[in-house]
C-alpha cells in the first residue's frame, strides 16, 4: 500500500505502511517479455516474545489504509483550495477568499514556532506512529482516529452550507473531480 497522496510528486505515495507477511509476487516487464517471481515475507520471530501475530499486523495494516485515506483526502482538498484561492484572487474577487481560508486554517498548521498542529497535520503524525515498526495498534490510537474522523466530518459538513464540494479537488493526476 502506498503513502499518502501528496501535492509534490517527490513526495507523494512515499512512506507507505510495511507490508504484511505473506506470498507476493513481483512482475517485471521488460521489451514485451514478463518474468514472475514469487517469494514470502515472513514474521519477525521476535514479534512472538512481545504477542504481536499476524491477526495484529493486518489490524495495523487496516488501520493505517484508514489513516492515509483520510490524509489523502484532507491534503487533495488543500490542494483544492489553495487553487480556488488564487482563482479568486485572480478574479478580484478578494472578499471571497475568506470561507476557503477558514477551512484551510483547520486544516494545515501555520507557519511559526509551537503552533498547533491541524487536522491534516495530526493524520501524518498518527501515521507515522504507527508505520515504523511492527505493532498490535492500541486503543488510543483507534481512540484518536475517531476524533480526528469526527474533526473531519465537522470541516466536511458545515452547518452554514460551505462545503468541501464547493472547491475543486485535485487528484493524483492533477485533474478535478
Amino acid at each position: 500500500m502506498p503513502g499518502p497522496w501528496d501535492q509534490d510528486p517527490e513526495k507523494s505515495f512515499q512512506r507507505g505502511p510495511l507490508v504484511i507477511p505473506g506470498a507476493y509476487t513481483a512482475r517485471m516487464t521488460h521489451q514485451g517479455v514478463v518474468s514472475e517471481k514469487t517469494f514470502e515475507i515472513k514474521i519477525d520471530p521476535r514479534l512472538a516474545e512481545v504477542n504481536v501475530g499476524l491477526d495484529d499486523l493486518k489490524a495495523q495494516s487496516n488501520l493505517l489504509e484508514e489513516i492515509i485515506a483520510l490524509e489523502n483526502a484532507s491534503k487533495r482538498v488543500l490542494s483544492g483550495i489553495k487553487k480556488n484561492k488564487k482563482e479568486l484572487r485572480k478574479l478580484g474577487k478578494t472578499d471571497k477568499i475568506d470561507q476557503p481560508q477558514v477551512i484551510e486554517s483547520e486544516l494545515i498548521m501555520q507557519e511559526g514556532v509551537y503552533m498547533q498542529p491541524m487536522l491534516s497535520n495530526q493524520f501524518a503524525y498518527l501515521r507515522s506512529m504507527l508505520s515504523f515498526s511492527d505493532q498490535q495498534p492500541g486503543h488510543g490510537a483507534y481512540k484518536r482516529l475517531q476524533y480526528l474522523k469526527t474533526v473531519w466530518k465537522g470541516i466536511a459538513y458545515r452547518p452554514n452550507g460551505s462545503e468541501l464540494s464547493d472547491f475543486p479537488i485535485v487528484t493524483g493526476d492533477g485533474f478535478e473531480d
